[in-house]
């Protein structure tokens, strides 16, 4: 059981991390105004 909690656990680290590099480099350059 605490295995399956520890894989749960990286699961979302790991995603977590993705979705905020991805947003940092997807989502920042479109909302900042082009000049």
């Amino acid at each position: 059981m605490g295995e399956k909690v520890l894989a749960w656990f990286l699961l979302i680290i790991l995603g977590g991390t993705l979705l905020y590099v991805l947003y940092t480099n997807v989502f920042n350059p479109l909302r900042k105004p082009p000049s």
